[in-house]
């Protein structure tokens, strides 16, 4: 029977005499008071999540009565989650920082920036295109909740990765005309160049010494 028992009725089980062990009665006492110490303990941790509405479930219809938001259709938690933060945010003063918070209260993965342009009267949001999905109504909260005398406007960047274009290579064949034999190899006599980009094929002239009579020739 001790066995069946709950990890919570075991640990209580432990702070009284060994006498109960063998008593099927009080085991079931045991088990039934950690049965709800375990639903209080599972409580409690789920409410201290749901006083952060960004993760909300059941507790989002208490900061909307709270709030006054009212909806004419019917949101998902998502989007209920949004409105929150953005009804929040309209409280405090409205600076850089919280600025961004509002924007991202709109942006899946929260990776919005807000850059202000100095003596322009404006600034930028700029939405990564990693920012997953943007929740509809952004512009008009953005333009509800920023002062008056500044301009907004919005940036969707797409980020690439930087290309490198490395050296290349090049040896370039010289045939001796008597021996018709070429030269191939890197060896001082076959004409060599580098390039960071393909280079297209032309006619290229080059002169050519001979090591033993030092007479040149082009071609």
């Amino acid at each position: 029977m001790i066995q069946q028992l709950n990890s919570t009725a075991k640990k209580m089980l432990k702070g009284v005499t060994p006498i109960y062990n063998n008593d099927n009665y009080s085991l079931s006492i045991f088990e039934a008071n950690g049965s709800v110490m375990d639903m209080i303990v599972k409580f409690a941790e789920n409410l201290t999540t749901e006083l952060f509405p960004q993760h909300g479930t059941w507790s989002l219809t208490y900061w909307e009565d709270k709030l006054g938001i009212v909806y004419k259709e019917k949101k998902t938690d998502a989007e209920r989650i949004q409105r929150i933060l953005y009804e929040l945010n309209k409280y405090f003063t409205i600076t850089r920082k919280r600025l961004e918070n509002a924007v991202n209260a709109f942006v899946e993965n929260r990776n919005a920036k807000v850059i202000d342009v100095p003596c322009a009267y404006e600034f930028i949001v700029r939405i990564p295109h990693t920012g997953g999905l943007v929740g509809k109504g952004l512009v008009e909260a953005i333009e509800e909740i920023k002062p008056a005398h500044l301009q907004s406007l919005f940036m969707y960047v797409f980020e690439v990765p930087g290309i490198k274009v490395s050296a290349r290579k090049h040896v370039y064949p010289v045939v001796y005309p008597n021996t018709n034999q070429a030269i191939t190899n890197d060896n001082g006599v076959g004409v060599r160049s580098e390039s960071k980009i393909d280079i297209p094929s032309k006619a290229h002239g080059y002169k050519v010494i001979y090591p033993v009579t030092g007479m040149a020739f082009s071609y």
